[in-house]
């Protein structure tokens, strides 16, 4: 339920190893906006607001950053102030005694502690900005939450339900579960799925769109021959492509609420 953006360094990355800049964070944001409807803590995007008189002015400098432009008002996905706790009063409350800010976790999208830094660093135009952008986007955030009216707000009711009711040609199966992407050579044209016990295939005219979490997209890729060579041998997998980074890259976080 926590609402957070993809990472700028993971968009960053696909953008420079695709070639592609379409996929950097700066032309991402706007595809975010357009989904929002945001009623977080930030909607005036005013959360520089102590630290100390260094920090006033560099808010005005970077106005376009710490600005509720970073949000969307009026797209499908409600986004809700979470309930404070106690707890997490005194955490807040303990970072500001230390001098962090209260900032925006998804403000033009999330960031770690040096990304300006290694970002401009052959830009002497910018290597001064950049130092000042790592010192603000430390700090600490309250969470929000993909509600509404106080009850969670899914990818279904958002976004797939209200087409129901004018888009004859969406076609949702219940009880599915995908288990191979079906290929012709190097081009997918469907998928097999199997529901109640049985079996079955659906075919594409255009395209396949793979959007199965973080877990299940990798693993239906190496399941339908995509993935490391010698593992997908290992396991009695037909070997469509030998791509070794694919589920490479999972790790585990740890958070605390």
């Amino acid at each position: 339920m926590i609402y957070l953006r993809g990472h700028i360094q993971g968009f960053d990355a696909i953008a420079n190893k695709t070639n592609d800049p379409r996929w950097r964070m700066e032309n991402v944001l706007k595809y975010y906006k357009r989904i929002e409807n945001y009623h977080g803590w930030f909607q005036d995007g005013n959360f520089v607001m102590h630290c100390s008189t260094f920090c006033f002015i560099i808010f005005f400098k970077l106005d376009e950053i710490f600005s509720g432009q970073n949000h969307g008002s009026y797209g499908p996905m409600n986004i809700e102030k979470a309930f404070l706790s106690p707890m997490t009063q005194h955490m807040l409350r303990a970072g500001e005694e230390l001098g962090y800010p209260i900032r925006d976790s998804n403000a033009y999208g999330p960031y770690t502690e040096g990304i300006f830094f290694n970002y401009c660093i052959n830009s002497l135009e910018y290597e001064k900005l950049s130092f000042i952008r790592i010192f603000l986007y430390l700090g600490f955030a309250p969470m929000e939450f993909h509600m509404k009216f106080g009850r969670r707000a899914d990818a279904y009711h958002t976004a797939v339900q209200p087409l129901l009711l004018y888009r004859p040609n969406l076609v949702i199966r219940k009880y599915a579960l995908v288990t191979k992407i079906l290929f012709k050579r190097k081009t997918a044209y469907g998928v097999q799925y199997e529901r109640h016990g049985f079996k079955f295939k659906a075919f594409a005219k255009k395209e396949v769109i793979l959007s199965a979490g973080s877990l299940w997209s990798p693993k239906l890729l190496m399941l339908s021959g995509i993935g490391p060579k010698h593992h997908l041998e290992t396991i009695g997998v037909c070997v469509n492509t030998d791509h070794r980074q694919t589920a490479n890259y999972l790790f585990e976080y740890s958070s605390l609420l």
